[in-house]
């Protein structure tokens, strides 16, 4: 019996080292698709060739969603390798590029930060990354922007929203919200909370710190900002208030007009509708409430 049980044990660790020699088989295979694949990213981006044709062909980048902003799209993307994942926002016109934004988190930063160290051919590229410190944890970050033409895109939406008061920040945190609220670089939904793990969008946290804030001047200047999602969270927030002026009235009338597309998340699943459509749900709510 004893020498059943000496087989049995002698058994089970000789499968369980050829287990774990096919293990790190596979995860040598993954390691090497994560860079490749993020070699073959970072000289894109760090060549700055933006079009959305060259982008497009990378190894394994996926549009995941495209909308639609006054002057061109914004488009949700990611590349998933064998571990990690970089995730991809962008802004473009046509055939070009003119914001980009590519993150890792800290997981997947962890994982490239240590094959860097065996491959001097990363560790150059992860360099002129930018290496951010979230909650304590690094993060790899890539951002460009064309300045120009997102000021051309800003030009036309003052024109057709109206002119801005002049603000001031008394707070660092009151700047970071106003700014979350008030450009199109930032993609998040118009939600409150998002299921199964009740998220809260950025958006949400923002506009609630304002209005907590009492900020009601930089809430009407996100108004007529230049986030979708935003915009309609100022909305909420000065309907709900009822902050509506003759001034921001002729905004909304205007904003219903924009063909600009708002991404809008009930539960878990994202929905796409135009501004004057969920300017309409707003208004029924508090109609209905009031």
């Amino acid at each position: 019996m004893k020498k059943i049980i000496i087989i049995l044990i002698i058994l089970i660790n000789v499968l369980s080292l050829y287990s774990q020699q096919d293990s790190l088989k596979r995860n040598v295979e993954w390691l090497n698709i994560d860079k490749k694949n993020f070699i073959e990213l970072s000289k894109f981006i760090l060549n700055k060739n933006y079009s959305l044709y060259n982008f497009r062909k990378i190894k394994n980048v996926q549009i995941n969603e495209v909308y639609d902003i006054l002057l061109g799209s914004r488009l949700i993307a990611s590349q998933d390798n064998g571990y990690t994942k970089v995730k991809l926002n962008l802004i473009t016109l046509k055939n070009k590029i003119y914001y980009l934004k590519a993150t890792l988190d800290s997981s997947d930063t962890e994982v490239i930060m240590q094959l860097a160290k065996e491959n001097k051919t990363l560790w150059n590229i992860v360099n002129k990354w930018q290496i951010k410190k979230i909650k304590g944890r690094k993060q790899l970050v890539y951002i460009f922007e064309d300045s120009n033409m997102l000021q051309k895109d800003y030009r036309l939406l003052d024109k057709f929203l109206g002119k801005k008061k002049d603000v001031n920040f008394k707070k660092k945190k009151t700047k970071k919200a106003y700014e979350i609220l008030m450009y199109p670089t930032n993609i998040y939904p118009y939600a409150y909370k998002i299921s199964p793990t009740e998220y809260v969008p950025e958006g949400r946290k923002a506009i609630e710190y304002l209005i907590k804030e009492k900020e009601f001047v930089l809430i009407e200047n996100v108004l007529k900002g230049y986030n979708p999602e935003g915009r309609i969270y100022a909305y909420e927030a000065l309907r709900k208030s009822n902050n509506l002026s003759t001034d921001i009235q002729k905004t909304v009338s205007n904003l219903k007009k924009l063909p600009v597309q708002i991404i809008n998340i009930y539960g878990c699943l994202p929905h796409r509708y135009f501004s004057k459509d969920i300017i309409k749900k707003i208004n029924d709510y508090y109609i209905i409430k009031n």
